[in-house]
C-alpha cells in the first residue's frame, strides 16, 4: 500500500480531564483502598480475573461518517513496515481487510481508577502483520499531536508499560480510546484521526478529548 502525504489539522482542545481529586466529596475508604491496589497487583501479576477474552482480528475503523462503511480503518504503514516495523506508524487508509488492517485488544489488567477506586480493564491493541502492538511513544505521551505507531508487545505492571495499554470507553456509537499513561495523568488525550481528515495516510494521533467524530472508533475494540 503506498500512503499519501497526510494533510495538517487537527482538532479544538475542549473538554477538561475528568480527574478524580477528592475535594468536597465523600474519600476513598483506607480499606477499600488496600482491596483495590491488591486487587490490581493481583491483575497485573496473574492476569484480568474473569475478563472477556480477546477480541477476533479484525478492523478499527474511525466512525467519522454516519454510514460507517464510509469511514477509514487504523493501518500500520507498510513502507514502514518493510523498512523496520518497530515505530511503524499508523495512519487511516480505506478498509481493505489487509492484515496491517487487522487488529485484537487482548485484556491486560485492571486498575483502580476514581473516587472509588473502580476497576478499569486496560487494553493491548495487537497488529495481526507486525505482531506487535499499538502505543504513544513514551517521550510523548502527554503532548497532544504524536502520532500513534506499534512496538513489540511489553510485559511488566501497569505503570511500566502504561504508554501501550489503552482503556476502551464505550460511547454512543463506538469507543474512545486513551492510554493509560495519559489517563493516570488526567490527561484528556484521546486516539484522534487528524484533521478528522478523509485522505487516505492521515496520521492517527492523540490529540485533546474534544467529542468530535474523529475520536470514535468501532470494530475489534471492547472485548
Amino acid at each position: 500500500m503506498t500512503s499519501s502525504d497526510s494533510r495538517p489539522g487537527g482538532a479544538p482542545a475542549c473538554s477538561p480531564s475528568t480527574g478524580s481529586g477528592t475535594g468536597g466529596r465523600r474519600r476513598w475508604p483506607a480499606r477499600m483502598a488496600g482491596a483495590a491496589v491488591a486487587a490490581a497487583f493481583m491483575a497485573a501479576t496473574v492476569g484480568v480475573p474473569h475478563a472477556a477474552a480477546d477480541t477476533s482480528y479484525g478492523p478499527i475503523r474511525v466512525l467519522n461518517h454516519a454510514v460507517a462503511s464510509d469511514g477509514k480503518c487504523l493501518d500500520v504503514k507498510s513502507e514502514d513496515i518493510e523498512r523496520t516495523p518497530v515505530h511503524a506508524r499508523v495512519q487511516a487508509w480505506d478498509c481493505s481487510g489487509a492484515s496491517e488492517q487487522q487488529w485484537s485488544s487482548h485484556p491486560y489488567t485492571q486498575v483502580p481508577t476514581g473516587e472509588f477506586g473502580t476497576l478499569q480493564t486496560l487494553y493491548q491493541i495487537k497488529n495481526l502483520r507486525t505482531g506487535m502492538c499499538l502505543e504513544i511513544k513514551a517521550e510523548g505521551s502527554l503532548v497532544a499531536g504524536v502520532q500513534a505507531d506499534v512496538v513489540p508487545c511489553a510485559a511488566g505492571s501497569a505503570d511500566t508499560i502504561a504508554n501501550q495499554l489503552w482503556e476502551e470507553q464505550p460511547s454512543s456509537r463506538g469507543f474512545v480510546v486513551s492510554t493509560w499513561s495519559a489517563a493516570r495523568a488526567n490527561a484528556s488525550l484521546c486516539l484522534d484521526l487528524k484533521g478528522n481528515s478523509d485522505d487516505n495516510g492521515t496520521p492517527v494521533q492523540q490529540w485533546t478529548c474534544n467529542g468530535s467524530t474523529a475520536q470514535v472508533f468501532g470494530g475489534s475494540l471492547g472485548s
